[in-house]
């Protein structure tokens, strides 16, 4: 609920500041803007430097894939388990994380959170571009994870606290969420043309591009025979995908406006607010691995299989979207606490996968190990059709879920 100068719950006197160190922590909304009140321009801003921010996070989390086995020759490290680790110690931040920096951003600020965690992954990656040891390197990419995963969560809480609006809110976190996927799509790509100068230039380009953004930190209120570079290439549908499914969120978000002012039923329902987004998204990954799996064989053009990552990344961008923004729209203030939750759950199957790919596709091959991915996300593609039946029952069940958003007591402050 947006606070007004009205509010009968604000005192007609202004309350004294309370002195017990924090004291910012303690002001009532007398004494800060409301976030939701700021201008155009400061949110525009504030969105920008969020989608840079979040950039940033998820482009270093892939960048050493397409240098692996550079930097696998540099430290006399040939196993492929060993050589996972680069991303997966990165991805063991992001579970780690969010359990410390979403609590606190809700209690001391996000501008300090985000502030304090880049000026730290900034560090973290400057010390990978100089590792001289392989332990050394790994211990960095931990460190630099566990950083990264702030905004991953922070970021959409920043967003919840200026755009109470839940359709203003939903394309804000749309926006947030195609930059999240772009990243780790455009990393292997970068890094595979960059790696055969030098490995470390993987991380000098990412310092590089952190360091494009601190301004915006610090003013926040298979195989084919193909060239790392060429291979990292097959990456580039998956944005594409991604792409057309914030173009399909646009076209959903008018008919469902257009619902609404009918006055039709289905329009009314907060739930197919959003996940009838889902519901499509999730039969498309399934269709996409099955494709993928089926044709990565000589007899079939690379292109062929290549193309399966469109749908891919626009099914999955679809559900991410609309299970992600139904969170934000069920919690609303605890908004970073729910994500983090979120995030947690999906690295702890992140930090997995990588290990298990090779074993999986060297024991099933291509078309089995694909089609046993494509029989999980059959199963799992039911659960926004589970939330659309039952997702009100639920949410009145939650202590949480439904709370007016007050309260922010200058959550972006700090």
């Amino acid at each position: 609920m947006e606070l007004s100068n009205h509010d009968a719950r604000v005192p007609e006197e202004k309350p004294k500041p309370i002195d017990v160190g924090t004291v910012e922590s303690h002001l009532t909304l007398e004494y800060f803007d409301d976030p939701a009140r700021w201008s155009v321009a400061r949110k525009t801003f504030i969105v920008i430097a969020g989608l840079l921010i979040v950039f940033n996070s998820t482009l270093n989390s892939s960048l050493p894939s397409g240098a692996a086995s550079y930097i696998g020759d540099y430290f006399n490290v040939s196993s492929k388990f060993q050589l996972a680790l680069l991303v997966s110690m990165f991805l063991i931040g992001y579970v780690l994380g969010p359990t410390v920096f979403s609590p606190l951003s809700e209690l001391y600020g996000r501008r300090i959170i985000l502030t304090v965690t880049f000026t730290i992954f900034m560090l973290s990656t400057l010390a990978c571009a100089l590792s001289n040891s392989w332990p050394l390197l790994l211990s960095f990419r931990l460190i630099a994870g566990i950083c990264a995963s702030a905004p991953i969560t922070v970021v959409s809480g920043v967003y919840s606290d200026i755009f109470p609006d839940p359709e203003t809110r939903g394309r804000a976190l749309t926006l947030n969420l195609i930059g999240t996927t772009f990243g780790p799509v455009l990393g292997p790509t970068i890094s595979g043309f960059i790696a055969p100068i030098s490995w470390r230039w993987t991380f000098w380009i990412s310092l590089a591009f952190a360091g494009f953004t601190c301004p915006f930190v610090i003013f926040h209120p298979g195989t084919y025979g193909m060239s790392a570079g060429v291979s990292g290439m097959a990456f580039v549908p998956l944005g594409i995908g991604t792409a057309i499914s914030g173009l399909l969120f646009l076209v959903y978000d008018r008919i469902l406006r257009k619902g609404k002012e009918a006055g039709e039923k289905w329009a009314l329902d907060e739930e197919y607010r959003r996940l009838p987004l889902a519901c499509i998204g999730g039969p498309i990954c399934v269709i996409s691995l099955f494709w993928l799996g089926w044709t990565s064989r000589a007899s079939i053009h690379w292109i062929v299989p290549m193309l399966a990552g469109l749908f891919y990344g626009c099914g999955i961008e679809l559900t991410f979207i609309a299970l992600l923004n139904y969170i934000a729209d069920a919690y609303a203030q605890w908004t970073a606490s729910a994500m983090a939750c979120s995030t947690i759950s999906r690295s702890l199957l992140a930090v997995l996968l990588p290990l298990a790919t090779d074993p999986l596709y060297g024991a099933l091959g291509v078309a089995w190990a694909s089609g046993l991915l494509g029989l999980v996300s059959l199963v799992m593609c039911a659960a926004p059709f589970l939330f659309l039946r039952y997702g009100k029952w639920l949410r009145a069940r939650s202590t949480l879920a439904g709370m007016p958003r007050d309260g922010l007591d200058g959550r972006l402050g700090g």
